[in-house]
């Protein structure tokens, strides 16, 4: 996704679909806009319920893909077509949160490599 094919977040007030919706998706590092539906116009909610989405949060993705109601597997699998970059930086992220320092995002050299690999001689 990119940053022109911004996600959307339609969220209800006091909705905790809305706010697990939009907590996993940050925690994954994806950006998205979060709309109020009571905000938007009758027109625009008859609008959704027209498309078949009945219940918040409603999301849309730049992609075109839309859903309704807290839904993982949906979660799941905008956070599967990130791309690479976007997925490090959302890793970073979550590591330095959990570990209060950044990530070491260095390839390991060659040599540390191998000595890694060396087997350790045996006791006797």
């Amino acid at each position: 996704m990119t940053d022109t094919e911004v996600l959307t977040i339609y969220s209800a007030p006091n909705c905790m679909g809305c706010k697990m919706t939009a907590r996993a998706l940050q925690k994954a590092g994806v950006k998205f806009k979060l709309v109020d539906l009571t905000t938007l116009s009758p027109e625009a909610i008859e609008a959704f319920k027209a498309e078949g989405l009945m219940q918040a949060p409603i999301v849309r993705t730049g992609e075109g893909d839309q859903w309704s109601g807290f839904r993982p597997d949906k979660i799941k699998q905008t956070v599967e077509t990130m791309p690479a970059d976007q997925v490090d930086e959302a890793l970073a992220k979550i590591y330095e949160e959990r570990f209060g320092k950044p990530m070491d995002t260095a390839k390991p050299t060659q040599e540390a490599t191998q000595r890694e690999r060396k087997p350790k001689p045996r006791r006797q």
